[in-house]
């Protein structure tokens, strides 16, 4: 259970981390370059809707796995 717990935590943490770059529009996390594909095919505003659902989706399948595993 130990390494399971772990596990989930971290994706939690880089879930809650893509939400909080998507809502603060951070300058330095959409410039970066494994992110300017997003906003080169979706434009700035789509590639925040992106992480935004990335980060929900994260944090759900981190709650979903430690409430069954």
């Amino acid at each position: 259970m130990g390494e399971n717990f772990i596990a989930c935590v971290i994706v939690a943490l880089i879930g809650l981390f893509c939400i909080l770059c998507s809502i603060k529009n951070y300058n330095w996390f959409f410039e970066n370059r494994k992110a300017k594909p997003f906003v080169w095919l979706f434009g700035r505003k789509g590639a925040r809707i992106v992480y935004l659902t990335l980060g929900v989706f994260l944090v759900g399948l981190s709650v979903v796995i430690m409430l069954f595993l």
